[in-house]
């Protein structure tokens, strides 16, 4: 009688967990982002705490900013690829030598504003899709970041202001741009700024002014060059097999959480940039605009850059560069 009974208990049990919805499931991940962020990124926690809430905590994504799992942002390709992390945050940019589609993030003087920013991603955004699934992830959104300027000790508005500063670059493409303009430009990640400036290796760092504020930059350096080099994005990809893994239902919770983060993202863009002008006045810091650039600078950048948009353009497949920027043109059109 015994046995019976712990025979049916457990018949009971097994029936029980087979009623149970997939979605009751837990599903713990990890996401590294490697910058910290007070430098402005919010949405990594808004996309977490948004899925936790409409999955009913059955998907609870950790947070690690400041490359807390010791992961910099080139090291996300394989971490998520191979599963290390369910998903991360990432510049993309540093994926350029994974697929030259990724070199469009960080592309000079092509999007300055974040309408522009917006419409190349909207146009790039199947190509960055193919891309990250032959990695075995997907894309699930991109968040914007403001438009990047110099931060520096001093006024950067001509030429020979520009080959006096040593100057922080971010990636490959930034790099070799400001080098070809004449500027001594060296690639470092995020978390090495404040070393580098402290020691005197960088005395300017290209970046958003709303990141700079918000790691109190101002306390080494008091101007913000605002040359609008790029409005860039933040791509959100997880591992595909992972995704695959989980019900249909929480697929597509994943998916509407992601499409309404993204609008939610780009819609607060603005208002952030003006709160950020607002807060390096409040510091003392001197922004300095186009109408007080030097006759010919930003055109100088401009001419600058071509070398690394031309070799995009010839790392891409045949026709597709083109088939981006027209696609790109027509969305700035119609915002006309």
């Amino acid at each position: 009688m015994k046995k019976a009974l712990t025979t049916l208990a457990w018949t009971a049990v097994a029936a029980f967990a087979a009623m149970t919805p997939v979605a009751a499931q837990m599903h713990r991940w990890d996401m590294p982002n490697e910058y910290a962020k007070a430098s402005g990124h919010y949405y990594d926690e808004i996309f977490a705490n948004k899925l936790r809430e409409a999955t009913g905590g059955a998907i609870d994504i950790t947070n690690h900013y400041g490359g807390a799992l010791g992961f910099k942002s080139k090291d996300h390709w394989k971490v998520v690829e191979d599963g290390a992390a369910q998903i991360a945050s990432t510049y993309t940019g540093v994926f350029a030598g994974i697929d030259p589609i990724f070199l469009l993030v960080s592309m000079p003087f092509l999007a300055r504003n974040i309408d522009e920013s917006r419409a190349l991603y909207e146009a790039a955004r199947p190509w960055y899709a193919a891309a990250f699934e032959r990695g075995n992830q997907m894309l699930v959104l991109a968040v914007p970041f403001p438009p990047v300027g110099i931060w520096a000790r001093q006024p950067v508005t001509n030429l020979a202001e520009l080959a006096q500063i040593r100057i922080r670059t971010y990636d490959k493409t930034s790099t070799v741009a400001l080098n070809a303009a004449g500027a001594n430009a060296v690639q470092l990640s995020w978390a090495d700024i404040i070393p580098a400036l402290t020691t005197g290796t960088i005395d300017s760092v290209l970046t958003a002014g709303e990141g700079g504020v918000l790691s109190s930059f101002y306390e080494h350096m008091d101007h913000f060059n605002a040359i609008n080099y790029v409005a860039g994005t933040q791509m959100f990809h997880m591992n595909r097999d992972v995704f695959d893994s989980l019900s249909p239902e929480l697929q597509n919770t994943i998916l509407e959480v992601a499409s309404a983060t993204e609008d939610e993202a780009w819609e607060a863009i603005k208002d952030r940039v003006d709160k950020s002008y607002v807060r390096m006045r409040d510091a003392e810091v001197t922004i300095l605009t186009e109408a007080d650039m030097g006759d010919g600078f930003l055109a100088s950048l401009r001419e600058a850059s071509t070398v690394v948009f031309n070799e995009w353009r010839d790392k891409m497949p045949a026709g597709a560069a083109d088939e981006i920027m027209a696609d790109f043109a027509e969305r700035l059109g119609t915002m006309n």
